[in-house]
């Protein structure tokens, strides 16, 4: 089992300084608009990560799980069952173990993901920096994937440090179950201590 790669990925040239100080200005202005407008579009609709969760969920609110559950689905594809009532039924237990994962972080690990996921639901964000037009509801597993093979291609460390945190926690969401631990011989997450 693997998250979802670029198959195609290779080195690129070396960009000139020129072009470099260009790009760096782009991504600088982009990226500062859009958190302007992101920050300005919480005010304004009373949107914000302290948003409640979503019933029967301890961190994931309502907004994330048509997200959550598009970007697992495409990053544990390959591991998935192949009939479609067995894929959404596995899908639906990796969202759940993905919130476990969340509700067990730090505050601070958890706050940035939540941070991310708001990023990522935001529409004004959403096509220009994921290259997803559509709303997350209106999206399938094959957009889902590409927004995944952009972060991890992104010549933006930001983009690829998204890419990274989410295909590491999917694939730690998949581990979390029994029934996959015993299938790869790993002997599952340490055991939370309490006492």
């Amino acid at each position: 089992m693997h998250a979802r790669t670029p198959s195609d990925m290779h080195t690129a040239e070396p960009l000139s300084r020129r072009d470099f100080l260009t790009t760096s200005f782009r991504v600088s202005a982009a990226g500062s608009v859009l958190l302007g407008l992101a920050g300005g579009t919480a005010l304004l609709t009373g949107c914000s990560r302290e948003a409640a969760t979503a019933a029967g969920f301890k961190v994931l609110r309502a907004q994330d799980l048509p997200l959550v559950t598009r970007l697992l689905s495409a990053a544990l594809a390959d591991a998935l069952p192949a009939e479609p009532t067995a894929h959404a039924g596995a899908t639906q237990q990796a969202v759940s173990s993905f919130d476990q994962l969340l509700y067990d972080t730090s505050p601070a690990v958890r706050g940035l993901f939540l941070q991310l996921l708001d990023l990522l639901n935001l529409g004004i964000a959403r096509g220009p920096l994921f290259g997803l037009w559509k709303t997350w509801e209106n999206a399938s597993e094959a957009d889902a994937a590409a927004v995944l093979e952009r972060l991890a291609g992104s010549s933006v460390g930001f983009l690829r440090g998204a890419y990274n945190g989410l295909a590491t926690m999917a694939m730690m969401a998949w581990y979390l179950e029994p029934a996959h631990q015993s299938i790869t011989g790993y002997p599952g997450p340490p055991k939370k201590i309490v006492g």
